[in-house]
């Protein structure tokens, strides 16, 4: 098997069959919501039972469950620069949690309604969020003051960059990807061409049961490796989360 350069990940094929090899079950509701810690040592789902929980990479072992929102927990990012998590949701709410205490030390109070997404900037403390008052709201993480109020939208925000639920930026490449509930695929920047409608990355419909496609997946790929292999995390409409290998 080829070797893979330090701190890079692989490319799925799109041609590759996916194998389901691991179900995990916990959540109550709707899994809304999946992120990765940046050591690739574990990953938080949100869901709409309203908690947050924390499980291993490797087994999917529960590890922690974080309660504290009061609706559907519709996003997550974990900070690599501090042990603080950050979610939001149905219930407006944007809380930071320290993952040491495994407790919330600060909100952001500011959104009119739901918060669908959010992005933590890659260099400076900053968090991005968005969501059905069509505002993207820019917060000082360690103040809690908000930076910056971007209206312009007419419908709710639903994805938000540096890092979203369904868009991501290629690390090298001038390009990126975009996920919806049928597949993945990519764009060239600057001018978002697609070829034919979009070089599908990975077609879900290849791996996943049909029976389930209609429920809804939210899908992240770990950001680096595990035994020079590629892993899908699917987060499901059946209360489940499913982990995926070529």
């Amino acid at each position: 098997m080829e070797t893979l350069p330090e701190n890079s990940s692989p490319v799925p094929s799109s041609s590759a069959m996916w194998k389901n090899y691991r179900v995990v079950s916990g959540h109550h509701g709707a899994v809304r919501s999946v992120a990765f810690d940046p050591s690739n040592s574990w990953f938080c789902t949100g869901s709409a039972d309203h908690h947050n929980k924390n499980m291993g990479c490797g087994t999917g072992v529960l590890k922690h469950t974080l309660t504290g929102h009061i609706g559907q927990v519709r996003a997550l990012a974990v900070s690599p620069h501090h042990t603080y998590m950050f979610s939001a949701g149905d219930d407006k709410q944007v809380k930071c949690w320290d993952l040491e205490q495994n407790k919330v030390i600060r909100s952001y109070h500011g959104h009119l309604s739901g918060v669908h997404c959010l992005a933590i900037h890659p260099t400076i403390d900053v968090l991005l969020t968005g969501g059905r008052d069509s505002v993207c709201r820019v917060w000082d993480i360690r103040s809690k003051s908000q930076i910056h109020a971007i209206s312009g939208h007419n419908e709710t925000v639903c994805s938000v960059l540096t890092q979203g639920r369904a868009l991501a930026q290629h690390p090298q490449e001038r390009c990126f990807a975009s996920a919806s509930y049928g597949d993945i695929k990519k764009f060239k920047l600057p001018k978002g061409e697609s070829g034919d409608n979009g070089t599908v990355v990975l077609g879900l419909e290849e791996g996943i049961p049909s029976n389930k496609r209609n429920q809804g997946h939210w899908i992240a790929r770990l950001p680096y490796t595990l035994s020079h292999g590629s892993r899908l995390v699917t987060c499901e409409g059946d209360m489940t989360i499913k982990m995926w290998k070529q």
